[in-house]
């Protein structure tokens, strides 16, 4: 179960009625041709990292199906539940810099147990706290910990559209869904373990100056009002 809900980590580009689909899809791309290279500069050890990474994405592509299915009316209604929260995929080149950082501990227990309450209680201005704060708290290990700091981004980014989702939909006679993004948050948050471990098995090609998903993952907190 906590491997199979690893469904938000990388963001692409999003179209309607398939956003989540597509974003998964161009992940999976990105991640298999940038394989070779960090493979180069890291003497293979980081296809270990990547394959696993690229498994739990094809895995995923059933749950995407389905949030793709349940948002088709609202996106047909001109509402991009489970698109806005979704950012462009930018590929960067591939480079090796001077050695990187050693891994620190990191207490991402304690803000996964505040989030996990947070939803349990529906305080999506909660949800927003606590992903914000762990943001924050880990611009104190730059260069590592790159998985957890994407998905406390997404998991905020998830709250922040979930009013402005279900206000449209109220103003068009839709159904509210924020049962449905709550849901979806709420598998975010049962991944933060698995991303945890993939956060682990990256660090030791981190610190060799190989800025292993580090490199991938697209800021997705710039364009919003925090």
């Amino acid at each position: 179960m906590k491997i199979f809900v690893l469904l938000f980590l990388l963001s692409g580009t999003a179209v309607a009625s398939s956003c989540f689909e597509e974003h998964l899809r161009d992940s999976i791309a990105v991640n298999r041709s940038n394989r070779a290279a960090y493979a180069e500069l890291s003497g293979g050890k980081s296809n270990t990292v990547l394959n696993l990474l690229i498994g739990l994405e094809r895995l995923s592509l059933a749950s995407a199906w389905y949030f793709d299915w349940r948002a088709k009316e609202y996106n047909q209604k001109g509402i991009r539940l489970f698109c806005d929260e979704f950012l462009p995929m930018k590929k960067k080149p591939v480079v090796r810099s001077a050695p990187g950082p050693k891994l620190r501990p990191f207490d991402w227990e304690s803000y996964e147990k505040e989030l996990s309450d947070a939803v349990g209680r529906k305080d999506v201005e909660g949800i927003k706290a606590q992903s914000l704060a762990a943001v924050r708290s880990l611009e104190a290990h730059p260069g590592t910990y790159c998985m957890l700091r994407h998905l406390f981004e997404s998991i905020y980014r998830f709250a922040y559209f979930l009013p402005v989702h279900a206000e449209k939909a109220r103003a068009t006679g839709l159904e509210d869904p924020t049962s449905l993004s709550l849901f979806a948050i709420r598998l975010q948050v049962l991944s933060l373990i698995t991303v945890h471990k993939i956060d682990r098995m990256s660090a030791p090609v981190q610190e060799l100056g190989v800025p292993l998903l580090c490199n991938d993952l697209p800021p997705l907190l710039d364009d919003l009002t925090l």
